[in-house]
């Protein structure tokens, strides 16, 4: 854990992420020209039929806490699995998150490095389209779309 925190700090430093980019680029990696990566690491979008973006929300891999595990979010990745129809029934919400996400061990190596954690492992968010979750409240928002049976 301390080495995947150490290198999402690496990582955030912009002059580091050409030399990321170059990496990643690899073919045993991503397989793409290492301006492509660069680009988007960058928060410059090329759209391909003439939009262009600069998204001031750039990619982060350690700034805005972007890796805490975040039971919340398992659970919401459970809901779209559902939405999916990867799974017939309710899944185990608690349960699995419980083993796989483990905000435990980030916050014990995150406090041996002095790095602040939030102080919650689920949280109600609004998510990009403007719909509400609530992570307490998995299956109303499966619900919420057509959940496909896996044949």
């Amino acid at each position: 854990m301390r080495a995947v925190l150490e290198a999402s700090q690496w990582n955030d430093k912009l002059e580091n992420r050409p030399k990321m980019a170059e990496v990643v680029g690899q073919p045993q990696y991503v397989n793409a020209a290492k301006d492509i990566i660069l680009g988007r690491m960058l928060g410059d979008y090329d759209y391909g039929d003439g939009r262009k973006e600069k998204d001031k929300y750039y990619m982060t891999f350690f700034d805005r806490q972007t890796n805490f595990p975040m039971k919340s979010h398992g659970v919401w990745w459970l809901t779209q699995f559902r939405r999916w129809g990867m799974v017939k029934e309710p899944p185990d919400y608690k349960g699995l998150v419980d083993r796989v996400h483990r905000p435990d061990i980030f916050r014990e190596v995150a406090r041996e490095m002095s790095i602040e954690t939030p102080r919650e492992d689920m949280r109600k968010e609004t998510l990009f389209d403007g719909v509400a979750f609530d992570p307490s409240k998995p299956e109303e928002y499966a619900k919420g779309f057509a959940i496909h049976t896996m044949s």
